[in-house]
């Protein structure tokens, strides 16, 4: 593997461990279990286990189960838009620094649109965190 992979693989691996924190504490805090949540958002108890593991994230529409059936916003769960993430290319390094903060270090040609896109919502989590 090069290290630009190995550099995804990291990022990749350090954002599904904060979602499986950030799911468990909610678990705990909604006194909800892994079946429960499963049977609420019409998925297998393994599917949910392998999130609470940090084995994946859920894709786009079961995050939204997610987040309806525990009551709380995506970003509660899910420190950054991982789909934004994904469109970028090898040369992006994500660094979560945890109580939701990550730093995005993209040194890469995109998209302007997609470029436009990051620099806004940097700029809208820039302003909720003052």
């Amino acid at each position: 593997m090069n290290e630009s992979k190995t550099t995804r693989a990291r990022a990749s691996d350090e954002l599904k461990r904060e979602f499986s924190v950030r799911l468990a504490a909610k678990l705990r805090e909604k006194q909800i279990n892994q079946s429960e949540l499963a049977k609420l958002i019409g998925k297998s108890k393994d599917a949910v286990s392998t999130y609470a593991r940090a084995r994946s994230i859920p894709n786009e529409a079961t995050l939204k189960k997610i987040c309806k059936a525990l009551d709380v916003k995506p970003e509660e769960l899910l420190p950054v838009r991982f789909d934004l993430i994904s469109a970028v290319s090898e040369q992006t390094t994500l660094t979560v620094l945890g109580d939701g903060m990550a730093r995005l270090f993209l040194n890469t040609v995109i998209p302007l649109e997609l470029a436009t896109q990051i620099l806004e919502l940097a700029h809208g989590q820039t302003d909720n965190a003052d």
